[in-house]
């Protein structure tokens, strides 16, 4: 990429200023940064597009996945993912999740038949 002189380099920076980009100056690579994070991102999913673009507004995991739809309406997993339950992860959270929930179930079930029983 060419080195800009004052005026070019004060052309490019209008230019970006006119799209919102404040002060940005001119910067070798850019044009594959930006190639390479549009293709991962386009290559996701909708859904966890979805995901992805209200954590990048600065919502935390559990609030992003409620607005993207997760849950199918539950509050549920809105606030597990809330609850610090010392997973390391959220994928780590999300299959404590899953264990408890089956777990919780089996035993509910269990509990119950044992109830009929008598």
């Amino acid at each position: 990429m060419p080195e800009y002189d004052d005026d070019s380099h004060a052309e490019y920076s209008a230019a970006m200023q006119e799209q919102g980009f404040d002060e940005m100056s001119h910067e070798d690579g850019l044009d594959d940064a930006i190639d390479e994070l549009l293709n991962d991102m386009e290559s996701l999913p909708d859904k966890i597009q979805q995901l992805l673009e209200f954590m990048l507004q600065g919502y935390d995991i559990a609030d992003a996945a409620y607005y993207a739809g997760y849950g199918n309406g539950t509050e549920g997993l809105h606030k597990a993912l809330k609850k610090d339950t010392g997973h390391g992860s959220t994928k780590e959270k999300l299959h404590g999740l899953k264990q408890a929930h089956g777990s919780g179930r089996e035993r509910a079930d269990a509990r119950m038949s044992a109830g009929a029983d008598y």
